[in-house]
């Protein structure tokens, strides 16, 4: 019985490490994307955004990025406790 829960945990740890790789990949390639426009393109940085034209488009993006930071942090802490739990080194 313990072998398949160890799978399991096992499978589970990585899924959750995949999850969390990819989420602080987008959020590092949008703050990049934000960079590189506000830098070679910073009129279309300060364009209206939005059905009612705000935030411009680099406070959007600067809002995603937030966003996802604040969201991909519980889970990269919630993939290396489970992989922590899974006892997979």
């Amino acid at each position: 019985a313990a072998a398949p829960r160890r799978r399991g945990l096992a499978l589970s740890s990585a899924c959750a490490a995949v999850v969390a790789v990819a989420m602080i990949g987008i959020a590092a390639l949008t703050a990049a994307y934000l960079v590189a426009l506000a830098t070679s393109a910073p009129h279309l940085a300060g364009e209206p955004n939005g059905p009612f034209g705000t935030p411009d488009v680099a406070v959007s993006l600067a809002l995603q990025v937030v966003a996802m930071v604040l969201v991909a942090a519980p889970a990269t802490l919630v993939a290396a406790r489970t992989w922590r739990t899974a006892g997979v080194r």
